[in-house]
């Protein structure tokens, strides 16, 4: 099963660089401006795909490592955690764990928290603008789907990408970003 996923990641990657590849071959004959935006955005996502061809690369496969055993950590702080980790131990002992039907509701339970924040998040754009979106959306989905323990490190997060999005959009590309009904 790993392996399929392994190549289909690899095809999925492939066609991205060559659509991105092709982004920046088509954007070379619009004005300087227009342009930049596109060969900016295209390069740098090049150069992550091809980083992460090369990690591929270098990663051992499953079969050349050596499996180390070792003893089970203290329990997770996590309820969620502490769950599978329970699972993961029935499932040891050859019990019925039901582990599909927890992953399952987990999947429904994330998609559910996902869609809620991109609405919030249309609602937060449509009244205050862009900007106030990126934070909203980075401290979200941090605090959600990430260790709640490091808030205050997603809080700085959601500002330097807030800041860089607006340096790089306003003074570097000259493009305005979209206000919202309440601050225009």
């Amino acid at each position: 099963m790993a392996k399929g996923r392994g190549k289909t990641e690899t095809v999925f990657k492939l066609c991205l660089l060559v659509f991105l590849l092709l982004l920046i071959w088509v954007s070379r004959n619009y004005p300087e401006k227009s342009r930049l935006f596109p060969q900016l955005l295209g390069g740098i996502t090049v150069i992550f795909i091809i980083t992460s061809f090369i990690q591929g690369f270098l990663k051992p496969r499953h079969g050349d490592e050596k499996r180390e055993v070792t003893q089970p950590g203290p329990p997770s702080s996590d309820i969620r955690e502490e769950m599978l980790r329970q699972l993961k131990e029935a499932e040891e002992k050859a019990e019925d764990a039901g582990y599909e039907v927890l992953e399952e509701s987990m999947r429904k339970k994330r998609l559910t928290q996902g869609v809620v924040i991109i609405l919030v998040s249309l609602a937060i754009g449509y009244l205050g603008g862009f900007l106030l979106t990126v934070p909203f959306y980075f401290i979200t989905f941090g605090v959600l789907h990430g260790n709640r323990n490091q808030a205050l490190k997603y809080i700085f997060i959601a500002a330097a990408v807030t800041v860089a999005t607006y340096l790089s959009f306003s003074s570097l590309m000259g493009v305005p970003l979209l206000r919202g009904l309440l601050w225009g």
